[in-house]
């Protein structure tokens, strides 16, 4: 299983998104300074994931949400309402039209989940 996730930096107030195949390891990676974006800037919690069977899927789907960061689809998916079937969901461009995720999970709770 293959995952995107957002981890969100309390004090920066910054967001990180990624993708692995280990969400536990990264999450620790990121902690530890072990990441030249992360590092340094205190405890990132993860606040949002989606999991993918392949790694594909999950890098296509990254790198959608890296398209629209900051914005309102941004905004909505960290919040939780983007639904999957909405005619206005941002496609990925050369007309791929994104799969479902096998698992997606919002956590709205401080620390990791």
């Amino acid at each position: 299983m293959y995952a995107i996730y957002i981890l969100k930096n309390n004090k920066s107030k910054r967001f990180y998104t990624g993708c692995t195949n280990n969400l536990t390891r990264r999450i620790d990676e990121h902690n530890r300074g072990q990441t030249k974006f992360t590092r340094q800037k205190g405890v990132w919690n993860l606040i949002y994931k989606e999991e993918y069977k392949t790694s594909k899927e999950a890098k296509l789907r990254e790198r959608q949400i890296k398209s629209y960061k900051g914005g309102n689809a941004f905004k909505k998916l960290i919040a939780g309402v983007v639904q999957w079937q909405d005619a206005s969901f941002p496609r990925m461009r050369r007309g791929f039209d994104f799969p479902s995720p096998a698992h997606r999970s919002v956590h709205k709770t401080v620390g990791i989940v």
